[in-house]
C-alpha cells in the first residue's frame, strides 16, 4: 500500500514535491496507533482489501493523466473491480460511488458510461468466476449473498441494522458517533481536525475553480468509504473497517500540510519534533491512556481524567508559541502547525502508553484486561484430570497447547452465551465434565450470573482494574472434589 501512494504523489507531483509529501505521510502513518496495530493484522480488510482498491485508484488516476484508451482503461478497471469483490464483497462500493461522483462532476459523460461499463463487467467477472469455483467445490451459489451481504446488512451495529431492530434514527446516528469518537481517541483530535481542513480546503478550491481533480477523487473515496462502512458495521468498536480509507486520508493530509509548510528549515523540523515529544510526555503524565478511560468508562472517563481539556490547553499553548515563533506565518499555517506537532505528541503518547502490561490490542472487545497469563496458570493446577472449564478460546488454547497430539479439552463458552432457553443453559453447563466457569467483564451475563451461582461458587478474581472491578471471575464446580 505504501508502494502505491508513494507511486500515485509521484504521478501527482514533480519528484522534489513528491518526496517531501511522502516524508510527511511517512511519518504521520508510521507513529499513528490506530494504523500501527490495524497494519499489522492478518485481515481480509487491513492486508487484502486495502491495496486492492488503492490500486484501483492508482490505475484510475494513471490512466486518466496519460490519456489512455477508453477501452483498455475501463477493461483493466472492470479486472481490478473483480478482484475487489473477490476480497470483500462491499469493496467494489467504496470506489464505485467515488468514481461515479467524480465523473459527474468533471460532467464526463462518457467516462459516466465507463464507470458504468466497468460495474457491470468486473461484477460479471467476479459472478462467472464464483460460478466456476462453486461447480469445483459444491459451494451453494447463493451463499455469498446469504452469509456474506444479507448477514452484514441485518447484524451488528450499522444504520440498517439498528433501524430494522425499530430502535430509531436517534440510536442509529448515535453508533455513527460512538464510532467516530473512537476513531478520534485513537488518532487525536488534532489529526481529526487536520482532515476537516482538507474537506474545507478542497470544498474552497472547488467553489473558486468549479472543477475536480484527482485529490478530489482521493477524498471522495475517503468519505464514500466512511459512508458505506457505518450501513454495515458490526460494531462501535471494530475499527478495522475503515482501515481501507486511512492511506488515502493520510497522503491527502500530508499534502495539504506540504503547501502550508513550503520553505521550513531541517532546524525548524527538529524543533517541532522536540515540542512534539515534550507534548507525548505530558499526556503520558497528565491524562494516561485516554483509550483505557474510553472504552472502560465512557465520555465520563475522559472527563474524570480531563482528556478534552489536555487537547485543548496543548492546542492553545502550540498555537501560542507557533505565532511568537513564526509571526510571518499565515494564520491557517500557524493552525497547521499546532495541529501537525500536537498529533505527533498525542500519538507518540499513546503508543508509549500502549506498552502496558494490560491488553492494548485494537481487534477486540478487551482493552484494559490484564490477568491472562495468571488465569492460565491457575487452571493448570486447579481444573481436576478428566475435567474441563468452560472458558473463551484463547484461554483453552493456552491452557492446552503443549498438548502432544493437540486435543481440545476445554468448552467454549458458547454453551451459555449463545443459550436459547434457560434449560440449554443449565444441561450445559452441567455436563459431567465441566469443572470451572472462566468469566470476563465483556460477556454481559448479569442476566445469567443468578443461573450459573445456582451451581458454581465465586473461587479466584484476577486483574484488579483501574477502573474498579477484576477482568477475570473464575467459578468452580460446587460440590468439586478436591
Amino acid at each position: 500500500t505504501w508502494g502505491l501512494l508513494w507511486s500515485l504523489a509521484r504521478l501527482l507531483y514533480p519528484p522534489e514535491k513528491a518526496t517531501g509529501v511522502f516524508g510527511i505521510f511517512a511519518l504521520l502513518y508510521a507513529i499513528n496507533p490506530l494504523l500501527l496495530q490495524e497494519g499489522m493484522m492478518l485481515d481480509i480488510d487491513c492486508s487484502v482489501l486495502t491495496p486492492i482498491l488503492v490500486l484501483l485508484l492508482h490505475e484510475y488516476i494513471r490512466m486518466e493523466l496519460r490519456g489512455t484508451a477508453w477501452v483498455r482503461k475501463y477493461g483493466w478497471l472492470s479486472v481490478l473491480v473483480a478482484v475487489s469483490l473477490w476480497a470483500k464483497e462491499f469493496g467494489a462500493v467504496y470506489s464505485a460511488a467515488a468514481l461515479i461522483v467524480y465523473v459527474i462532476l468533471r460532467r464526463q459523460w462518457r467516462d459516466l458510461t465507463g464507470v458504468v461499463v466497468m460495474l457491470v463487467a468486473g461484477a460479471a467477472l467476479f459472478w462467472v468466476t464464483w460460478w466456476l469455483y462453486c461447480r469445483l467445490t459444491g459451494m451453494p451459489l447463493m451463499f455469498f449473498i446469504r452469509f456474506t451481504i444479507l448477514d452484514k446488512l441485518m447484524i451488528g451495529e450499522g444504520l440498517l441494522r439498528t433501524i430494522a431492530q425499530q430502535s430509531g434514527w436517534g440510536n442509529a446516528w448515535f453508533m455513527v458517533l460512538f464510532s467516530l469518537l473512537n476513531t478520534i481517541i485513537w488518532t487525536s483530535p488534532f489529526y481529526f481536525v487536520l482532515a476537516l481542513l482538507v474537506i474545507g480546503w478542497r470544498l474552497r478550491v472547488f467553489w473558486a475553480t468549479k472543477q475536480v481533480g484527482p485529490l478530489d477523487l482521493l477524498l471522495l473515496y475517503v468519505l464514500a468509504t466512511v459512508g458505506a462502512t457505518q450501513v454495515y458495521r458490526p460494531s462501535g468498536w471494530f475499527l478495522k473497517y475503515e482501515y481501507p480509507l486511512h492511506g488515502v486520508l493520510v497522503l491527502l493530509v500530508a499534502v495539504y500540510l506540504y503547501e502550508k509548510f513550503q520553505g521550513c528549515s531541517w532546524r525548524e523540523w527538529a524543533v517541532a519534533g522536540g515540542v512534539a515529544v515534550v507534548a507525548a510526555a505530558a499526556q503520558v503524565g497528565v491524562t494516561g491512556d485516554p483509550v483505557y478511560w474510553f472504552f472502560n468508562m465512557g465520555l465520563s472517563g475522559l472527563r474524570q481524567h480531563h482528556v478534552w481539556v489536555f487537547y485543548a490547553v496543548t492546542a492553545g499553548v502550540l498555537l501560542i508559541a507557533l505565532k511568537v515563533a513564526r509571526a510571518d506565518w499565515r494564520p491557517m499555517s500557524v493552525v497547521a502547525g499546532a495541529l501537525l506537532v500536537g498529533t505527533v505528541g498525542a500519538n507518540l503518547g499513546l503508543n508509549w502508553k500502549q506498552r502496558a502490561a494490560y491488553v492494548t490490542s485494537i481487534t477486540w472487545n478487551n482493552y484494559g484486561e490484564d490477568g491472562f497469563r495468571e488465569v492460565v496458570a491457575y487452571l493448570q493446577q486447579v481444573v481436576p484430570p478428566g475435567k474441563m472449564p468452560i472458558c473463551r478460546g484463547d484461554f483453552g488454547f493456552n491452557l492446552f497447547k503443549d498438548d502432544q497430539p493437540p486435543r481440545r479439552r476445554w468448552i467454549p463458552w458458547t454453551v451459555f452465551t449463545n443459550a436459547r432457553s434457560v434449560e440449554e443453559v443449565v444441561r450445559n453447563i452441567t455436563v459431567p465434565e465441566a469443572s470451572h466457569i472462566v468469566l470476563d467483564r465483556y460477556c454481559m451475563l448479569r442476566h445469567l450470573l443468578p443461573i450459573l451461582l445456582q451451581y458454581y461458587e465465586l473461587d479466584q478474581q484476577f486483574g484488579l482494574m483501574k477502573t474498579g472491578g477484576y477482568s477475570f471471575y473464575i467459578l468452580r464446580r460446587k460440590n468439586l472434589p478436591g
